[in-house]
């Protein structure tokens, strides 16, 4: 029964209410997923506190700070596969700046190799 109502209500929506429901219910998944992302990094770095040197602990607080930036952008790229405007297309694009994220991430390891570890950067 809770189908069939689910069905006709979706269905007495016009298509532009249905895709900003939809939007709105992806963009709230994506931004809790950038969430839980950070909160489970500092949850890993507070434990780890004692137990890890600090440089490690650093490199893994950069590593989840540039992770969270990865899957925000990763996230806004995929929401605008579905556009076929032109509004879309340009958020495609910025949702290409994902591996710029990853270029930068590489490039401030390798600049900062006293200060950081590679490792803990891509974990």
């Amino acid at each position: 029964a809770q189908a069939n109502l689910a069905q006709q209500s979706e269905a007495d929506l016009d298509p532009e209410a249905l895709k900003r429901r939809e939007t709105a219910k992806f963009e709230r998944r994506r931004n809790e997923v950038v969430g839980d992302h950070l909160f489970l990094g500092s949850l890993l770095i507070a434990a780890g506190w004692h137990f890890l040197p600090i440089k490690v602990l650093e490199s893994y607080g950069v590593g989840v700070l540039f992770g969270g930036a990865y899957l925000y952008l990763l996230g806004r790229y995929v929401g605008s596969l579905g556009e076929a405007t032109l509004d879309g297309a340009k958020e495609g694009g910025i949702g290409q700046a994902r591996f710029a994220v990853v270029g930068l991430l590489i490039a401030i390891a390798g600049k900062q190799r006293e200060y950081l570890d590679f490792i803990p950067l891509l974990l």
